[in-house]
């Protein structure tokens, strides 16, 4: 190590003195600059200014008011108390220091305004005397912590142009919502103060009406919202500068007397109670006999001597309602069961059936009751059988208790009834109508006939009218074997056999077969031409006199067949010409149609026949000859009624010779439309010599004629033929080469 260091370069040791001395030098500095003991408050050090180079001097002052007058600068509103002498800071001693209260210089949490502070001031934050200020705090008010009506009094630190304690508005508004929108204006301590809660409103003066024992209670259960006396509608009337009237007890309390008691009476409810108290005088008091009317209740026989207690017990009342109504219900003459049992077990007490015991009973006896037989009418009329029965036998006991009311006058309530239920549900109250056809007197007589018939929808006509009831309305297995009446169908089909197999039926609806048939008789059918017609196929010319079997037909011992009866021509009559015309273009459905009509066969529909239906059209000669030119004539028609064979065929040599000797080819197979396009004459040709021909015409032989080359040659076994090919085409084939010869 020792020879290390002798073996360490003197400029290394040099380096290390030079930095060691300026670090040194760097720290000495640093201390010389820092001036404060401290960091700014929070709340200085958000103001950019004092956060400067000049913020030591703005806070402890340029001028001989020092640094006092330096914080005064910037806390003009603590210079104005100061020199108004008002506010906490306008008692202090003259020319007391800011700092002596309001520390610096320890820190951003430090608290500049604390209750040291408030100390050094002489004062006590949590009972500070509010007397000074323009709002001296009293009742509810004394009780709130600072920061109740001072948002930032608990505050650590405040931004720029926040305030603790000043510029708080002293208006009742400012922190309470004023119910008044401002009618009555600012001044709510002149009916509220501040000792009691607002809605009771101690200053208020409530005349005409004074507020004294139970009715000393909160404005709201008399003036609430909902109220025609509401607040908001007092504020209108006084604004008008009119008198207030005085309530009387029956614009806010129901009374419990009847109507009778307060139209004959001046209403003054002071007779028996008093604003003090709620409660009644008691049962001591008494009543005569016309002030007991009036409340509703005379005093008639048995009433008129009986004792007060019997009808009305003590239950206690002071100022329970309750108790009130229990000793005074208000009952009426004709509530008989409010104070005697009801043998009928609340039968007639619902409100529907309207009834009273008064309305049954005499007033001084239960029993014989009033109820006769025109009495019953009101309810259910007793006729023929149901005068001669006793009481009981419908209004029986149950549950101990004899049934009146609620008993059902239907027929099925106490009689079986023999059809199984389907007329429970007739009309649309759901019950039995069994008076539509049986009477009160004796259930087998039953209102029938044909007019009764025909009101349920099917009049009896005949044969229907000489039809047994029995016929048509038999047992039904799901009436448990009764007869079915209600839900007979009215079909044909029901009864009668469909001979046409469902042909005619549609969906799951039974065919209507009065289309068709009458009543009466079965057949002749009704079907006429018109009806005929209207199916699609209207019956004209030979097909008026055609038997209708002959048409409609029956196949393997099945239903004729009516409906889907093919209506085409080739459905009834051979084709005669072999489907020939069958796929050809047809300006009707049918092609039949095109030529013949149905007056017969032979004769033709419309304009007649177009030869260009067969495919082959009629032009020039064609269309001039007769069709025995073409079509032989047969001597007699055949089974298919045709009296003209079929032509040969529609080409050229099928009809004409061919009277080229096979020059041109097969003559079978030859084309003669190559040379020959008119129809109209045979000599007209559309042969071109230059472009069809070996032998181009130069300008001497096109003005010949066809014959100066193409002269008649003798065949071989007789005749001849026009040569055409083969053909020379050297001068000296058609030019003798001598010219003395």
């Amino acid at each position: 190590m020792k020879e290390q260091s002798r073996q360490r370069p003197l400029g290394t040791s040099i380096l290390i003195s030079l930095l060691s001395a300026t670090a040194v030098g760097w720290f000495v500095w640093l201390d010389l600059e820092r001036v404060s003991p401290g960091a700014l408050a929070r709340s200085h050090t958000r103001v950019d200014e004092l956060a400067s180079n000049r913020g030591c001097m703005l806070c402890h002052g340029e001028d001989a008011r020092g640094m006092a007058g330096a914080c005064l600068e910037c806390h003009t509103p603590i210079d104005a108390q100061i020199t108004a002498g008002s506010g906490l800071h306008g008692g202090l001693e003259p020319g007391q220091a800011c700092a002596a209260c309001h520390a610096e210089h320890h820190g951003e949490d430090f608290p500049i305004v604390s209750n040291f502070s408030f100390a050094l001031a002489g004062a006590d934050s949590a009972a500070f005397d509010h007397g000074h200020t323009e709002f001296g705090l009293a009742g509810r008010h004394t009780t709130l912590g600072c920061d109740a009506c001072h948002p930032h009094a608990l505050a650590g630190s405040l931004a720029e142009g926040e305030t603790r304690f000043l510029g708080q508005s002293q208006r009742c508004d400012s922190c309470h919502e004023d119910a008044h929108n401002g009618e009555f204006g600012n001044d709510c301590a002149q009916c509220h103060g501040q000792e009691h809660s607002f809605p009771e409103a101690p200053g208020f003066d409530h005349r005409p009406l004074a507020l004294r024992g139970a009715h000393e209670t909160d404005c709201r259960k008399c003036h609430g919202s909902e109220s025609s006396q509401d607040v908001a509608s007092l504020v209108a009337f006084l604004s008008q500068s009119l008198p207030l009237q005085a309530r009387s007890c029956q614009d806010c309390h129901q009374s419990p007397h009847s109507l009778a008691w307060t139209e004959g009476s001046d209403n003054d409810c002071a007779q028996c109670h008093d604003a003090e108290r709620d409660a009644f005088h008691g049962t001591a008091a008494r009543l005569d006999a016309g002030q007991h009317a009036d409340f509703g209740f005379p005093l008639l026989n048995p009433h008129d001597g009986l004792e007060c207690q019997q009808c009305h017990q003590d239950w206690g009342h002071a100022k329970d309602t309750v108790a009130f109504a229990l000793s005074y219900p208000g009952r009426s003459a004709e509530a008989c069961h409010a104070c005697h049992g009801d043998p009928h077990d609340g039968q007639f007490r619902a409100a529907t059936l309207g009834r009273q015991c008064l309305d049954c009973h005499e007033p001084h006896r239960f029993a014989p009751s009033r109820i006769d037989v025109q009495q019953h009418a009101r309810v259910y009329p007793l006729e023929h059988a149901h005068a001669q029965l006793e009481c009981q036998a419908c209004h029986s006991e149950q549950a101990g208790v004899q049934r009146f009311a609620g008993i059902d006058p239907e027929c099925a309530s106490c009689h079986e009834g023999p059809h199984g239920g389907q007329f429970r549900q007739l009309g649309e109250t759901g019950r039995t109508v069994c008076a539509a056809c049986h009477s009160t007197e004796t259930f087998a007589f039953v209102e029938g006939g044909p007019e009764f018939h025909a009101r349920l929808g099917f009049p009896l006509s005949a044969p229907h009218a000489q039809a047994d009831c029995a016929q048509c309305h038999r047992k039904d297995p799901l009436l448990a074997d009764a007869t079915r009446f209600r839900g007979t169908s009215q079909q044909c089909a029901s009864c009668h056999q469909d001979p046409h197999d469902g042909q005619f039926q549609q969906a799951d609806q039974p065919a209507d077969c009065r289309g068709c048939h009458g009543e009466v008789h079965f057949l002749p059918p009704r079907f006429d031409f018109v009806a005929h017609e209207a199916s699609g196929f209207p019956l004209e010319g030979v097909h008026q006199a055609v038997a209708c079997n002959l048409c409609h037909t029956r196949e393997d011992g099945a239903a004729r067949r009516f409906a889907g009866t093919p209506s085409g021509c080739a459905d009834c009559h051979q084709d005669p010409h072999g489907g020939i015309f069958a796929e050809q273009p047809t300006p009707t459905s049918d092609g039949c149609a095109r030529c013949h009509s149905s007056a017969g066969f032979s004769q033709s529909a419309g304009d007649g026949f177009d030869h260009k239906w067969t495919g082959y059209a009629l032009e020039g000669a064609h269309a001039r000859a007769a069709c025995a030119a073409c079509h032989a004539p047969r001597g007699r028609p055949d089974e298919l009624g045709r009296g003209y064979h079929r032509a040969a065929g529609t080409r050229c040599q099928d009809c004409h010779a061919e009277p080229h000797a096979g020059q041109f080819g097969n003559p079978a197979e030859a084309d003669c439309r190559r040379c020959h396009q008119s129809s109209e004459s045979f000599g007209a040709l559309r042969f071109d010599h230059n472009r069809d021909a070996r032998f181009a015409l130069d300008a001497t032989h096109e003005n010949l004629s066809c014959a100066a080359c193409h002269q008649p040659t003798a065949l071989e076994g007789g005749g001849q033929a026009i040569r055409y090919r083969p053909m020379g085409r050297n001068c000296a084939d058609c030019h003798s080469t001598g010219r003395n010869e």
